[in-house]
């Protein structure tokens, strides 16, 4: 439910105010969904939001999706 609000918030600025907003999505892949119907989500996005910027919190890989992967592999903070 909080992928389709995202899509539709995003979609009113850009109507109302002409500013493309980035998307961020945190866990996409969690327990309530499936590994398709987070695959499906993320190509929905590649291929209706390519002029968004998409980051994309997640600890899976996603093989299927075209994508720049940045891996914290230290700490964060220093």
């Amino acid at each position: 439910m909080s992928f389709f609000f995202k899509i539709a918030y995003v979609i009113e600025i850009k109507r109302k105010y002409n500013l493309v907003l980035p998307l961020i999505i945190d866990s996409p892949r969690t327990n309530e969904l499936t590994d398709k119907a987070s695959t499906g989500m993320i190509k929905i996005l590649e291929r209706d939001f390519c002029d968004h910027q998409i980051i994309l919190a997640s600890v899976y890989k996603f093989d299927e999706i075209n994508k720049t992967v940045i891996e914290m592999k230290d700490n964060l903070f220093y």
